[in-house]
């Protein structure tokens, strides 16, 4: 590691993760709005005596959320195996395509390496939990209860 090399901040990526952030806030109002409105629907079911159709719909809403969460996962994942890919390629942490908020020291040779391989363990276990955890859920719904 040359003591010397320091990897700029960039100084947009505070107002980018902002505008992420309150991307995501709005998101989630809507689903939770969305979730309320299925509860209600799904509670309706049940007082009228419609217990098919209130099943069908929660297990409708549960597989919904399995999938969410498995997109989350797998793009947690993909992003994560995309930085360790550029890392590898150029045997340096943080990789020069890396927007960051705050200067960091630069890692070169083995060392990036070693951090570019922990990052692909931890992008193939992202992506596998999501995969394997979504169709896990999804078997368990599909057996009778």
């Amino acid at each position: 590691m040359d003591a010397g090399e320091i990897h700029r901040a960039d100084p947009r990526q505070k107002g980018r993760l902002l505008w992420i952030a309150a991307g995501t806030c709005a998101l989630a109002v809507v689903a939770l709005l969305y979730l309320q409105w299925e509860l209600a629907a799904i509670r309706f079911g049940i007082e009228s005596g419609k217990l098919d159709t209130a099943m069908e719909r929660f297990y409708s809403l549960v597989r919904l959320a399995l999938c969410l969460l498995g997109l989350v996962g797998a793009a947690a994942g993909v992003s994560i195996g995309y930085s360790s890919w550029r890392v590898h390629r150029e045997q340096r942490y943080p990789h020069s395509g890396a927007r960051l908020m705050h200067d960091m020291p630069v890692v070169r040779g083995s060392e990036a390496a070693r951090m570019s391989r922990i990052g692909f363990a931890l992008a193939t276990a992202f992506v596998l939990l999501a995969i394997l955890g979504t169709a896990w859920g999804w078997r368990l719904l599909a057996q009778p209860h």
